[in-house]
């Protein structure tokens, strides 16, 4: 197998038909792909397990595993860890807090600023911005994040008309 990383643990069971809610350590920047498989730690051993269902949040995953049918049967894997496979688009898949120096390129006004922190709150995480002297906040999800590119190290982002205005405005 190739190598893997950690991304968090099974917390809860999530309704009664063997769904289950995995908390994530750090927000994802990728969008899982129900097809590659997750890694449950067993016995210290990585083992794979394949979704049926998958719902992804900011800090969480929604997830039914196949074969595994009961709220019964998910309280056997509670507490265990999951990994992701390195090779499931490793490059793109960064957690938010090393973007940090990244430019914000918005898809339409161009490029703003530089990410200069992140802030990981659990209901709305924030990456912040210097744009214009200002220090301006965006909200840290999959509607506003298009894209990643680490190599050049930007964050393709799709801004909500007049979120910078509000900033500029203060004076």
């Amino acid at each position: 197998m190739a190598a893997s990383y950690y991304i968090g643990y099974i917390a809860k069971t999530h309704g009664y038909k063997g769904a289950m809610h995995i908390k994530l350590e750090h927000p994802l920047s990728l969008e899982l792909n129900i097809e590659e498989p997750i890694f449950l730690e067993i016995n210290k051993r990585l083992v794979p397990f394949f979704m049926e269902e998958l719902t992804q949040t900011p800090d969480s995953l929604i997830i039914k595993l196949e074969d595994i049918d009961s709220d019964e049967a998910v309280k056997n894997y509670m507490g265990y860890k999951v990994y992701l496979e390195t090779d499931q688009q490793a490059e793109k898949a960064i957690t938010l807090e090393v973007l940090t120096g990244f430019k914000v390129v918005d898809t339409n006004l161009g490029e703003l600023g530089t990410i200069t922190a992140y802030i990981n709150e659990k209901k709305n995480s924030l990456l912040v911005m210097e744009y214009k002297g200002k220090e301006i906040y965006i909200p840290a999800n999959a509607d506003l994040i298009q894209e990643v590119l680490t190599d050049e190290e930007e964050i393709l982002v799709t801004l909500p008309e007049g979120l910078l205005d509000i900033y500029l405005d203060e004076d």
